[in-house]
């Protein structure tokens, strides 16, 4: 394959003094771009990249993070950046995400200035590769742009190897591999690998008449680059591997899933005008288009830089590359548009690729394409290789082709009817169509400038700042420039909550989705505070904790905790918003109810006189008129009265108004409060207000829901209030600390919260159990979860633990009270206890089962069980003992070791070329004549 221009080995020192300016440049230039946030002490991180990447960036380094899902092995997480070199160089976040885009566009710089030997047209590339939407849009996913920025890397190595054959490029390459993947995103990594594949591949077939022997002995160093690159990763890959088999991610991946967030095609015009669909800050229309935000799907890399393109395109030459280039871009826009093109099943099918979503992040792929292709038509422009003519009508075509697209974008219904939703119309795009129109134009007048100056450093300049301008169209607008305060502090309340957390151990709980302004410490956030967490925000979460307590991969737990799960995750506080509606559900579709009663405290005395309860029924068609749903006891000074909801006419099932229940359901229907529709959902809430007996006003300090046992299905109770008839006051009983049922209870608010604190002593996270149950880990997390082991009886985690093996003596045996457990040292990665017992017991630790964790009793190797669906126990003799707990994980020894022989074997390969280059000139193989990528 040839360069735009000559170039020999012997100016390789120019090239590196120009890379270097390259990077001045590029410095210079993302700190003027991100001044405007940066000036206002703004942090580079909208969504994710505050709630997720900016504590990961900002922790301290640690291999087991214990603040989080009750431990977690951040070292195995990519996203946490563990093992990359710039998050040991880069401590502050901002430069951190900066640092990104000045790699991702000196290295594109560097690669096409190689090619063409232009300086202006390989600014230009860099701009369009590090500015075009793909980049920008995921400015908030630092994994994502941290990956890509190690493209252009792989694909000048893949080039360069193939001319000079020599241990430096080799060495590039792999170390290249090596860093994208690194860069914490696996889907980015994969798609660069796709990419440099496709580019080597290219090679190959243009060596093809060179014989087999030449051809394998090319390929054979290829796949070793990548090997090499792959083995250089591994202390970072064989650990992900391990943790991916355990995530909840794991599980069935479907066809959906692997085309949610692609491209869909009638959508393709924004790669015109990127706010054809609304959106962006500053935008008076909020986004109407797919997926709820173009941040995945966008695939933006200019209007005007198209006029370049279609000038590469035009002056094409034989062995040039374009041809390669422009399939590159073709076979891209095809995986963006997965969802809605013919080959979505193709590529669904294909290894690794299929276990993927938002195949639309293959914009990286079309916008590197596109930059190197409009730095091509660049350097032909500016070397005289496009004539006037063709400068124009390349002109014309972008501009017809600008103007179709989003003309009939604008025309059709669907678009009208989206867009009147969001309040705009044709007219409110006008302005944007013209824009890019008017940058078209714009970069057509400086190519012909550029082509026919005789000093082009002015013009070039010119060109570059329309390049700037045009690229501007979407990322200076996007939700980078309105990011959190870098100097955010907390409120002394939020302080004092923090310190008294820390004080006293345990961990809080974040129910739901934060009320708008959100708290200090959401999942992970609380990283930046030192405050340990049950939740924990990441895809790679293990399925045994999302099992086990609910808490998904946003980090939030949907449901009220039963006090099992509580008591388990040793918690000491739990938050929730006071627009959180949490219901709390009692019963079972699966057997006959048990004897169940929850209570919960009232924080002061409330006069009543009657109630209102919303409700509902399920799995309960075969319950008859009058039978009692469930009690509800009010605890007063002067006694206890009891108040039932009654089937038929205070509460119905659920589903009653369904074609397949009504003429089956035995009761009658109550009134309806609130129909329940969408996803094909059918079903109604009731509402009934029940007097207190003889409509008495009592004074009520405490509420207990009680559910009959022997009762079909269960009771979902989503509001129960108490009403004072003669003053017309309202108390909202909480829901979630009725579900809590502890009498350890005391409330307080703060900003919008309330926070529930258990008890008033230190929480410890470690206890002996004299007895265990051996079940199966769905019912072992089952019990966990709703505080109900498989036989219908209450789960209490202080006197019992649930094992998936035999534990022998301890099965069947109960104790009496057992000695509190010494924590004698704490560390991420290191636990000693010492324990004192009269009989064999279990100790068990409130933290995440991982196997990398290793249990020793008195000096002696020991089994460490997976314990109550998701943690950790050991069981230790009569006596007195110490347990010792060391996190040292046999994936990362291996991944260690091939990283470390990896890395020597790389340090080898220069002491050995420098000795093949003494060797005498005459003895050195010819160099191979330059091959052609593409034949006509």
């Amino acid at each position: 394959m040839r360069s735009d221009t000559a170039f020999t080995a012997s100016e390789s020192v120019l090239h590196r003094a120009y890379l270097l300016w390259g990077l001045l440049f590029f410095t210079a230039f993302y700190l003027m771009f991100f001044s405007s946030a940066l000036l206002e002490q703004r942090l580079l991180a909208p969504g994710d990249g505050y709630n997720f990447y900016f504590p990961a960036v900002s922790m301290p380094w640690v291999l087991w993070e214990p603040k989080i899902l009750a431990g977690y092995p951040v070292f195995a997480d990519p996203q946490f950046f563990s093992w990359y070199p710039l998050r040991w160089i880069m401590t502050d976040y901002n430069a951190f995400v900066v640092s990104a885009y000045v790699i991702a566009s000196t290295l594109t710089y560097g690669y096409v200035f190689w090619r063409t030997r232009s300086f202006s047209a390989a600014i230009a590339s860099g701009i369009v590769y590090g500015t075009g939407s793909f980049m920008t849009g995921h400015l908030g996913h630092a994994s994502i742009i941290h990956s890509a920025a190690w493209l252009p890397l792989v694909v000048w190595s893949v080039d360069a190897f193939d001319r000079y054959r020599s241990a430096s490029w080799f060495a590039a390459g792999s170390s290249a591999v090596a860093l994208c993947i690194l860069g914490g995103h696996p889907q980015i990594s994969f798609y660069i690998l796709l990419l440099a594949g496709f580019l080597a591949s290219a090679k190959l077939w243009c060596h093809r008449t060179k014989g087999w022997t030449y051809l394998l002995n090319l390929a054979l160093f290829y796949c070793l680059m990548v090997a090499l690159g792959l083995a250089l990763a591994s202390i970072y890959i064989i650990p992900f591997i391990e943790l991916s088999g355990m995530s909840s991610r794991a599980s069935a991946w479907t066809y959906a899933d692997f085309t949610s967030y692609s491209l869909p095609l009638r959508q393709l015009p924004s790669a015109f005008v990127p706010y054809l669909f609304g959106g962006g800050d500053g935008n008076k229309v909020p986004y109407f288009g797919a997926w709820w935000g173009p941040t995945e799907i966008m695939v933006f890399a200019g209007t005007g830089t198209l006029v370049a393109v279609v000038l590469a395109a035009v002056s094409r030459k034989k062995g040039d590359d374009t041809i390669f280039w422009i399939v590159t871009v073709i076979v891209a826009l095809i995986i963006c548009t997965v969802g809605e093109n013919k080959l979505g099943r193709v590529l669904y099918s294909i290894p690794v690729l299929g276990s993927f979503r938002a195949q639309a992040r293959a914009a990286m792929i079309f916008t590197f394409a596109i930059a190197v292709l409009a730095g091509f038509g660049i350097n032909r422009t500016v070397r005289s290789r496009v004539s006037d003519r063709q400068i124009i009508v390349a002109g014309f075509i972008m501009l017809a082709a600008t103007l179709a697209a989003t003309s009939w974008v604008v025309s059709t219904k669907w678009w009208t009817h989206a867009a009147a939703a969001s309040g705009a119309d044709w007219k409110s795009v006008v302005p944007k169509i013209l824009f890019a129109c008017s940058m078209v134009i714009a970069t057509a007048i400086s190519l012909l400038v550029l082509r026919r100056a005789r000093y082009t450093a002015a013009i070039s300049a010119l060109l570059l700042a329309v390049v700037a301008i045009d690229l501007s169209q979407f990322g200076w607008l996007y939700e980078w420039r309105y990011g959190p305060s870098k100097n955010l502090t907390m409120s002394l309340d939020w302080e004092r909550f923090a310190k008294d957390s820390m004080t006293r151990g345990g961990r809080t709980l974040l129910l739901q989705e934060p009320p708008p302004g959100g708290t200090p410490f959401g999942p992970n956030l609380n990283l930046k505070h030192g405050v340990a967490s049950a939740n924990g925000y990441g895809p790679l979460e293990s399925k045994a904790y999302l099992d086990t307590t609910g808490i998904d991969n946003s980090g939030f737990l949907s449901e009220p905790p039963s006090s099992a799960m509580t008591e388990t995750l040793a918690v000491s506080s739990v938050l929730f918003g006071d627009a959180i509606s949490t219901a709390v559900r009692v019963g079972d579709c699966s057997r006959p109810s048990r004897k169940q009663s929850l209570t919960v405290r009232l924080p002061k005395t409330i006069y009543a006189s009657e109630m209102e309860v919303i409700s509902m029924l399920g799995c309960s068609i075969n319950r008859k008129d009058g039978e009692i749903a469930l009690s509800i006891r009010m605890t007063a000074d002067t006694g206890k009265v009891s108040v039932p909801l009654i089937v038929g006419r205070d509460t119905a099932e659920w589903a009653y108004d369904r074609a397949d229940v009504t003429p089956v359901v035995q009761h009658s229907k109550a009134a309806i409060y609130l129909p329940l529709t969408g996803n094909g959902m059918q079903g109604n809430r009731y509402i009934a207000r029940l007097p207190i007996p003889s409509n008495k006003r009592i004074p009520v300090n405490m509420v207990t829901v009680e559910l009959p046992a022997g009762n079909e299905g269960v009771v979902e109770l989503s509001r129960l209030q108490l009403i004072d008839a003669s003053t017309g006051i309202r108390h909202n009983i909480n829901l979630a600390e009725l579900a809590l049922n502890r009498q350890d209870i005391t409330t307080s608010q703060i900003e919008g919260y309330n926070v529930i604190h258990f008890g008033e002593g230190r929480v410890e996270s470690a206890w002996l159990v004299g007895k265990t149950l051996q079940l199966s880990s769905d019912e072992a997390a089952q019990s966990v979860r709703t505080g109900q082991l498989p036989d219908g009886s209450s789960f209490d985690p202080r006197s019992l633990a649930l094992v998936e093996q035999s534990t022998g003596m301890l099965s069947g045996t109960e104790n009496g009270p057992l000695s509190p457990v010494k924590r004698i040292e704490q560390t991420p990665v290191r636990q000693v206890f010492e324990v004192s017992t009269s009989a064999p017991a279990l100790l068990f630790v409130s933290e995440s089962y991982h196997p990398g964790w290793k249990a020793r009793v008195n000096g002696v190797q020991t089994d460490l069980l997976r314990t109550n669906g998701a943690f950790q126990g050991i069981i230790v003799p009569a006596g007195q003992s110490v347990v010792e707990l060391n996190f040292r994980p046999l994936s990362l020894a291996i991944g260690g070791a091939v990283t470390a022989s990896a890395a020597i074997f790389l340090g080898v390969l220069f002491p050995l070329e420098r000795a093949r280059r003494r060797r005498p000139l005459n003895a050195r193989r010819a160099p191979s004549p330059e091959p052609s990528l593409a034949r006509d």
